[in-house]
């Protein structure tokens, strides 16, 4: 199905909605009640209690409840007018589209994410479209980080002005009426020179402060109405690159030690991804990425499970958290200030191939099967150049080298094919303190530089060698431990 149809559209769910949300509610028990007659089936708010009782102090929990929250109910309730259709559109599979939100219709949905008042639609969607997950889980750690960047967000938007529909300032008129008044005050109190020149001087004071207001008020208006992209891309087969013959020559690629992907504010911002996109109540590297990024999470009511050939990208998202850690051990740190250069940034959603376990060269062998190693290629061809976009930055990092079982020397080449082919400026490629991947790969791009080999294609074949030797008992050796001592050149 093409369109998501929003509570609005129910007239007796979106009454039951309303006389809820309208009501005031000003601790965490009277929270945790709301939450829990929306989510049904005796399940318990029980991260919420958690969250409010151990996180936040007497100072932060009124703040919340005295004008986060209201402004939540309030935004919520505004669905009818910010979608007058009742609906949304989704990416389906198989279809090279994209769809625009305003960030006031972004926080709108969150906010029903949170009161959990959406629905799961069957069969398109497999999994959770509210933030339920968390709400009802045990309080893990990074659950507790993502409520921080959630909470934090609502707070941002409730300072923006996100209540008001249409802000029409016409400045222009303004200060046209004030100058004529002053006009005919001049001429009627002629006698009085003195007293309205101080009066001109304050009302001059007091225009600059308007229009320092004003300024303020246009500048929110301006956040509430940016778009934020979705876009489904799709590579077809007569699109896809003939990686054994491309002359295209190998961009720079930096090796950064630390840090998390996009510390550098690359254009493309890869996201290691599962098929069907989304967040959870750990600390995968996507997992973190949605709670740190908290306007990706609606892309589970309008992504499709991504097909081998497709990506998906969002535009001039907000990054609502900074953060340190992995796994459970992820911790928030701090909201972040609004980049005015985020509009470029790209979040490259991709999914690598899940590998199934078995001894460690079988999984190598698996990988570098040709047909295995060509879906790779074009995967993250596919998410690399959106739009035919060239000369930008790439930063990614160990994608599919997790649970997915992929073998991260092999992965780094195929990812820096794909930034070359897409024809990007270069690749930062984060390494998390992997210091001996650090070491192999330094050397590697060392005898790259002084073999020569500085095209796509000449990496492709030695990918290919490495797969003959590696069936020939090299099992042993690792792709970059075979380069270094010469046996692949």
């Amino acid at each position: 199905m093409s369109e998501y149809e929003l509570p609005s559209k129910n007239k007796f769910l979106w009454k039951r909605i309303q006389k809820r949300l309208t009501k005031q509610y000003s601790n965490c028990n009277q929270l945790e009640n709301l939450l829990e007659k929306f989510l049904g089936d005796f399940k318990e708010a029980k991260c919420i209690g958690i969250y409010f009782k151990e996180q936040l102090n007497e100072e932060e929990k009124n703040l919340f409840f005295q004008q986060t929250l209201p402004f939540m109910q309030q935004c919520a309730l505004l669905m009818p007018k910010l979608f007058p259709t009742h609906t949304i559109k989704r990416l389906v599979c198989g279809k090279a589209q994209s769809i625009t939100f305003t960030r006031q219709q972004i926080c709108c949905l969150l906010c029903h994410m949170f009161f959990c008042t959406l629905q799961v639609m069957k069969p398109e969607m497999k999994y959770w479209c509210t933030f339920e997950p968390w709400i009802t889980c045990n309080g893990y750690k990074p659950v507790i980080s993502y409520f921080h960047s959630l909470f934090n967000y609502f707070y941002r938007c409730s300072k923006l002005d996100f209540l008001e529909i249409n802000q029409d300032l016409d400045e222009k008129d303004k200060q046209g009426n004030k100058q004529e008044k002053e006009k005919e005050e001049e001429k009627d109190n002629e006698k009085e020179k003195e007293k309205e020149n101080e009066k001109e001087k304050e009302e001059e004071e007091k225009e600059k402060e308007e229009e320092k207001e004003n300024e303020k008020e246009e500048k929110e208006d301006k956040k509430k109405n940016e778009k934020v992209k979705f876009q489904r891309n799709v590579i077809k087969p007569e699109e896809q690159p003939s990686w054994l013959t491309s002359e295209l020559e190998l961009i720079p690629i930096h090796l950064i030690e630390t840090g998390i992907i996009g510390k550098n504010n690359e254009q493309i911002q890869v996201e290691f991804a599962n098929k069907d996109i989304g967040f959870g109540i750990s600390g995968t590297q996507e997992e973190i990425v949605f709670g740190m990024n908290i306007e990706l999470c609606i892309s589970m009511l309008i992504c499709d499970t991504m097909k081998s050939n497709e990506a998906i990208l969002i535009q001039n998202s907000w990054v609502t958290g900074v953060y340190k850690g992995y796994g459970l051990n992820v911790e928030f740190i701090k909201q972040p200030k609004i980049d005015p250069n985020n509009k470029n940034r790209m979040i490259c959603a991709i999914d690598a191939l899940e590998l199934e376990y078995f001894e460690d060269y079988r999984i190598i062998s698996q990988q570098l099967q040709k047909k295995n190693i060509l879906h790779e290629l074009n995967k993250a061809y596919c998410g690399f150049a959106p739009n035919n976009l060239i000369n930008h930055e790439v930063a990614t990092g160990h994608w599919g080298c997790g649970a997915f079982g992929g073998d991260k020397e092999i992965k780094a080449i195929i990812q820096y094919m794909a930034a070359s082919q897409c024809q990007a400026s270069k690749i930062n490629y984060y390494c998390f303190s992997d210091n001996s991947f650090i070491e192999k790969f330094q050397k590697v791009l060392q005898i790259f530089k002084n073999e020569s080999i500085n095209k796509v294609s000449q990496l492709w074949v030695l990918l290919r060698k490495f797969h003959e030797l590696f069936k020939n008992n090299h099992q042993n050796n690792s792709f970059f431990d075979l380069l270094i001592e010469k046996k692949l050149l």
